[in-house]
């Protein structure tokens, strides 16, 4: 399923070690963990069965 990022923290790009993650908010409320490229208001595909980031869908 398809959801927009609500609420999500800027990381620096070098801070933390590859593969490093942190958690967003939906608009529907769903928290997920997500790559740190990822921004606010970017759309994303979550797996609703596992509640894991899937991919960063474009338009």
């Amino acid at each position: 399923m398809i959801f927009t990022v609500a609420e999500s923290e800027n990381y620096v790009r070098g801070d933390t070690v590859s593969g490093a993650t942190k958690p967003i908010v939906t608009d529907t409320g769903l928290v997920v963990r997500v790559p740190l490229f990822i921004k606010q208001d970017e759309r994303i595909l979550v797996n609703t069965e596992t509640n894991e980031y899937q991919e960063r869908v474009n338009s």
